[in-house]
């Protein structure tokens, strides 16, 4: 049903329902109607994993099941990546095993939606060798099996934000781009440099009602309050919470005023609005 008032996705902080997956030094899990706030008990032992949590990831929820990826790194030669997914009802853990065409498998950018899970991979190797090596857009189905090499991408920091439909959107920092997997075709959403910003924070977003919001960052501004001698050490950039539309292109600045942090619901946006020395709320 198109009618029907979608839910906002919160790309940093998975949630199912009233429950929020935090991923902070460990993955907890928070409640906020009683408020608290748990560890949340993955056991990995049946799959011969005995290392610390430290080093267990939480990506996105999709449905009733969280998505995980447990990681070793010992440098560039030595390292692995296992994605699990965690059903959030039965607390159930299933590995997903997967057949990949690369020795390097990201497990920190990874992205379920629509029976399959998204994420980056590269060859190590080729980095040792020729001190370059593509990023390349993979998926896999969420029950596992060969892996899909999408798109090839040079930038070594790009990154996916989320899956919309049959769209991935991706971020390297500086331009926000999508590719079409159906129709296999990468577009270029928004550049922050020739919309008059420096670099963009697609990491932390809100995708709802066909719009991605977030934060595009201007030059550090001058601070008239500080002393003189602590004026550089007190600077901080100025981000401008953007609202884009995917699929014209179109962005506008939801505000003109600098915003630290921000929350979009389904029928309120809320900010934390900067300030030099004292900051203020408020809900549009």
């Amino acid at each position: 049903d198109n009618t029907a008032p979608q839910k906002a996705i919160n790309l940093y902080r998975p949630s199912r329902e009233n429950t929020i997956i935090y991923d902070r030094f460990g993955i907890h899990v928070i409640n906020p109607e009683i408020p608290d706030i748990n560890p949340l008990s993955v056991d990995l032992s049946e799959f011969g994993i005995d290392r610390g949590y430290e080093v267990l990831r939480a990506g996105n929820v999709d449905g009733i099941n969280l998505y995980l990826c447990h990681s070793y790194y010992a440098g560039l030669t030595e390292s692995e990546a296992l994605f699990f997914r965690y059903n959030l009802i039965t607390s159930q853990v299933s590995k997903i095993e997967l057949t990949s065409n690369y020795d390097t498998v990201s497990y920190y950018n990874f992205y379920a939606h629509g029976g399959y899970l998204y994420y980056f991979a590269w060859n190590t190797e080729n980095i040792l060798s020729t001190g370059f090596e593509p990023g390349y857009l993979c998926r896999v189905p969420v029950s596992g099996g060969k892996e899909e090499t999408l798109a090839e991408y040079t930038s070594g920091s790009e990154h996916i934000v989320c899956v919309v439909g049959d769209t991935v959107i991706t971020s390297n920092g500086s331009k926000i781009s999508s590719y079409d997997v159906s129709k296999k075709k990468k577009s270029e959403l928004f550049d922050a440099e020739k919309s008059g910003f420096r670099l963009i924070g697609a990491e932390r977003s809100y995708y709802y009602d066909g719009k991605l919001y977030f934060l595009a960052e201007k030059d550090m501004p001058s601070i008239l309050e500080a002393d003189e001698g602590f004026k550089e050490d007190w600077k901080t950039p100025d981000n401008y919470l953007i609202a884009l539309d995917i699929k014209s292109k179109k962005w506008e600045k939801v505000f003109d005023f600098p915003v630290s942090l921000f929350c979009v619901t389904e029928d309120r946006i809320y900010y934390v609005k900067k300030f030099i020395a004292v900051s203020d709320t408020g809900v549009k």
